[in-house]
């Protein structure tokens, strides 16, 4: 009788390291399936500009600062990168009378890279950021442009920013 005991021993555990291999091969080699789904990017919404309250005072070799805003309507925050000034002009009545850009000497400076560096994140959803334009006549300003109002055309860009 102990030979057969030893039999159905060694048996049982051919039988157990079996079905353990099976197990564990189950294990390693489990494998499953999901549904898929899709990401979509947005879209830019463009930059606000608010040309803010007149600026009056300016007269030759005087400077004024326009403070116009720039606002994100955006749904994420971005970071003002560059403010460029596109033109200065004199309104129609001052420039038929003669005071152009040419005889004004008025000029607008951007802010520097500095200044805008400085400038805060503007937050999505409708918040805004001040921008300083410095508006001059130079000291050569022809009589022509007194009571002139000048119109500074500029540009800002702006990236998205986290």
């Amino acid at each position: 009788m102990k030979k057969f005991t030893r039999r159905s021993a060694a048996i049982a555990v051919v039988v157990l390291g079996l079905i353990g291999a099976g197990v564990a091969f189950a294990a390693w080699t489990s494998t499953g399936t999901g549904d898929t789904n899709t990401a979509t990017a947005g879209t830019a919404t463009g930059l606000t500009v608010n040309a803010g309250a007149a600026v009056t005072g300016l007269y030759p070799t005087k400077s004024v600062v326009l403070n116009p805003t720039v606002t994100n309507g955006n749904t994420y925050p971005v970071k003002l990168m560059t403010v460029s000034v596109n033109s200065v002009k004199a309104d129609s009545a001052h420039e038929t009378a003669g005071c152009t850009v040419a005889v004004s000497g008025a000029s607008a400076t951007a802010p520097s890279a500095a200044v805008i560096n400085a400038l805060p994140v503007v937050a999505a959803g409708g918040n805004s950021a001040a921008l300083p334009i410095t508006v001059s006549l130079s000291a050569a300003s022809d009589n022509a442009c007194q009571g002139a109002a000048f119109t500074v055309n500029f540009t800002a860009t702006a990236d998205s920013s986290n």
